[in-house]
């Protein structure tokens, strides 16, 4: 990434407050996270269990996700994530206090869990309708590239703290600090001033159509343009088949490569830190045109690094194939969320992004708790293999219908 390009991103102060907040906020809740997912295989030892777990996110997010995507395109956005991230703070809290008393199990992990996947979802749209609109439109795909590069730098980070807090003073700090995290996230986006634009003042709901009808309009949004439905379906196969992997690495730290917390935590880091890579490679990128190829190319290699993964027994060279599969990972979907925000109206943003929030959260939750059936049944390695050969043959059908439409219009495809 040109420095020249960070520096007028965060030369923005908006931009800044907010970027700053989110990773800080990331951090902290994938600090608890790792805890939390080991703490989840140490009671249960159960890949069934880690996909329950997995899978209790699925139902608040699909319920109350439609949700927050029409109060993002009605309320004051800002408020909108505050409330959220105060419910995100409410539900660290108490996980923290639970534990403390001892009385933690793995039921109550999936009511928190279910609570938490409710509170962001009806903040999270909000959260990724307000970048594109904090810098210009030409900075848009370096302006979400930078969010991924905070997610994934959380990723590098939040493990290896993790580590080291459990190590020090046991899983208990880690979920304080997570609730101290939200403190942080909190106070930056309390000091943000939004352009109106971002801000979004509230407007009247659509009485001939209603909530539900509007959070419809806005996944309808997502089918008009080609292009725009391809890369949807991409990625829905992507988060089905492809992402439940690093769900299900606490089993395979400890069955298949013999490691423990700190072995879960290295490699969790190994692949943030392919995906840093792969958000300072998509941050050079100004303009939209080209990004479906990369699209297709990206998947390609996702399909190709995870089916590797699965094959390999040695540990570091597990890692090396996590590094390039978080490298991919975010050049697909930097590329894919760049080409849904150039498409989308402003009217609509926040319902579409509600959908592509539900799409990128809820698709996880569903695939790892397959992933985790399938694995008790026939192995690990077998559904990891498996999900690869689905997103290629998805991929191939992608490229024969690319053709097929450019065919019509009489373009060439480009090389």
């Amino acid at each position: 990434m040109k420095i020249s390009t960070v520096r007028q991103l965060f030369g923005n102060r908006n931009f800044a407050l907010f970027s700053v907040g989110n990773v800080l906020s990331l951090t902290g809740n994938w600090i608890q996270l790792v805890a939390v997912s080991w703490l989840i295989w140490e009671l249960t030892n159960s890949t069934v269990w880690l996909g329950i777990v997995a899978a209790s996110q699925f139902v608040p997010i699909f319920l109350v996700g439609p949700l927050g995507g029409v109060l993002a395109d009605r309320l004051d956005r800002r408020r909108l994530i505050l409330f959220s991230n105060g419910g995100g703070l409410f539900c660290a809290l108490a996980l923290f206090a639970i534990y403390s008393t001892g009385h933690l199990n793995v039921v109550i992990i999936c009511i928190i869990r279910a609570l938490q996947a409710a509170f962001q979802s009806l903040g999270q749209p909000a959260r990724l309708a307000v970048v594109p609109r904090l810098v210009p439109s030409a900075q848009q795909t370096a302006a979400i590239a930078i969010g991924n590069i905070s997610l994934h730098t959380a990723r590098l980070l939040g493990p290896i703290l993790s580590g080291v807090v459990v190590a020090v003073s046991g899983i208990g700090l880690a979920m304080l600090v997570n609730a101290l995290s939200f403190v942080v996230f909190i106070s930056c986006i309390a000091a943000i001033r939004l352009p109106e634009l971002a801000r979004k003042a509230p407007r009247s709901p659509d009485r001939r159509t209603g909530a539900f009808g509007e959070a419809i309009e806005g996944m309808a949004c997502l089918g008009r343009n080609k292009a725009i439905l391809m890369t949807v379906v991409l990625a829905a196969v992507m988060v089905l088949f492809a992402r439940p992997i690093m769900f299900m690495l606490p089993a395979y730290v400890d069955m298949v490569f013999a490691e423990g917390m700190a072995g879960l935590s290295i490699l969790i880091s190994m692949s943030a830190a392919g995906s840093i890579a792969g958000g300072l490679s998509m941050a050079r990128t100004r303009h939209s045109s080209g990004l479906m190829k990369v699209v297709l190319l990206s998947s390609l290699a996702i399909a190709a690094a995870a089916t590797a993964f699965a094959l390999v027994r040695e540990y570091w060279v597990a890692g090396a194939f996590l590094v390039a599969l978080g490298f991919m990972n975010v050049v697909f979907s930097v590329s894919s969320q760049s080409l849904v925000q150039h498409a989308v109206d402003e009217d609509t943003r926040g319902r579409v992004m509600s959908s592509w929030f539900m799409l990128n959260r809820g698709g996880p939750a569903l695939g790892t708790f397959f992933f985790g059936i399938l694995a008790d049944l026939i192995g690990l390695s077998w559904p990891i293999i498996l999900g690869s050969g689905v997103v290629l043959i998805t991929v191939l059908l992608c490229l024969l219908y690319r053709r097929r439409v450019l065919e019509k219009a009489n373009i060439r495809p480009a090389t």
